[in-house]
């Protein structure tokens, strides 16, 4: 899961631009059998099929450094705060997607402008 800025900070039309620009950036960077969509208000969810945690973990410091450090035209520089969950054989999508939600939130609470990867238990 991926988190920009909140999109009330500006208003919601410069906070919707931001989000298109945010996708649009996210989108150049992933290849055509990932998966990335808004999951809502100002989160993503992305999907990387036959990716290992060394390769998502890798994207992700790739993401944040794209997003971090190339202004947006309207509102300068914002972050992104990632919780990556690595997809177990036999869990529930909704268990995999709770573990990354958690740790997106553990990302958010230790500072943001960071990824934080989901314990593998329960």
């Amino acid at each position: 899961m991926v988190c920009p800025i909140p999109n009330d900070r500006f208003g919601h039309l410069v906070g919707d631009a931001v989000l298109k620009e945010v996708t649009r950036r996210l989108g150049a960077r992933v290849r055509q059998n990932d998966l990335l969509a808004r999951w809502g208000g100002e989160e993503f969810i992305l999907a990387l099929p036959g990716t290992d945690q060394s390769g998502a973990l890798q994207l992700a410091e790739a993401l944040l450094q794209d997003i971090g450090q190339r202004p947006f035209e309207t509102v300068g520089r914002v972050t992104l705060s990632i919780g990556l969950a690595l997809w177990r054989p036999g869990e529930s999508c909704a268990h995999w997607i709770s573990r990354a939600d958690n740790a997106l939130y553990e990302a958010k609470r230790g500072g943001r402008n960071q990824v934080h990867t989901a314990k593998d238990t329960g």
